[in-house]
This record gives structure tokens, C-alpha cells and sequence, in this order.
């Protein structure tokens, strides 16, 4: 019997037969403490955090909290090679909210390594604090 899908749907399926495919090689299985330390510590939270720094935070209609929740589940290499993605997130965020020319793809670039950065540094120690347990 055949399935149709579409191509959204068939990415997805995509990638999670690698997840699982990664668990059965790796043998490791994520842990719903550290899903939860990647949802309040990942890329898309730190980036949000750096944001609001400079004084830019979500309003309402935009898509920032779901795109940060993609940038948390999918993981700090994911948010790595998709680096050109979010700074495009950030500069379609910036058009909608009349800050175009103060948008600098650079500075966004910068923000959003930083961020990853930051993000690693959190699950590094999360994962240090489980191996001493």
C-alpha cells in the first residue's frame, strides 16, 4: 500500500527516521530532563535573551516564539547550518516591524553564533552535571 505525503510531511518523517536512526547507532536516548533543559536553554531562547538586551521582544502576530521553539528542538548544529535561515527570520521580523534600515545582517549573523554558542555552553554543562550523578 502506498502513502502519500506531502513534501513537508515526508521532511519530517525524514528526519525523525534519522533521530532514530542516530539513537540506535548511538545508543543514547534523550532524556526528557534534557529536552526540557533544551526548550528553556536552547539556541532560540538565547537568542531571544540577546534580543531583549538591545530591547527587541516578541510581539504579538509574529512568528518569533515558534521560530525560536523550532531553533530549540532541533538543536544548536541544526540552528549552525541554518545560520542564513534565522538571520532571514530576523530581517522578515525587522521589515514587519518598520526596522529595515536598522536591520544589519552582519550584526544578526553575530547574534544569532553567539546565541549557539551560548546554547552549547548551557547543554555542555547539563551534561557534565549527568555524568557526575
Amino acid at each position: 500500500m502506498s502513502i502519500l505525503m506531502s513534501n513537508v510531511t515526508r521532511k519530517v518523517f525524514d528526519e525523525g527516521v534519522k533521530r532514530l536512526e542516530e539513537i540506535h547507532k548511538t545508543g543514547k536516548l534523550v532524556s526528557r530532563q534534557y529536552q526540557q533543559h533544551q526548550q528553556q536553554n536552547g539556541t532560540g531562547t538565547q537568542l531571544e535573551r540577546l534580543l531583549r538586551l538591545v530591547g527587541i521582544t516578541e510581539k504579538s502576530g509574529c512568528k518569533c516564539g515558534s521560530q525560536a521553539a523550532v531553533m530549540n528542538s532541533q538543536g544548536p548544529d541544526w540552528c549552525e547550518q541554518n545560520i542564513s535561515t534565522i538571520v532571514g527570520w530576523m530581517k522578515e521580523e525587522a521589515q514587519k516591524r518598520k526596522l529595515k534600515l536598522l536591520f544589519n545582517e552582519k550584526l544578526a549573523t553575530l547574534l544569532v553564533k553567539r546565541a549557539i554558542h551560548n546554547a552549547r555552553k548551557k547543554l555542555k554543562a547539563l551534561e557534565q552535571k549527568q555524568q557526575q550523578k
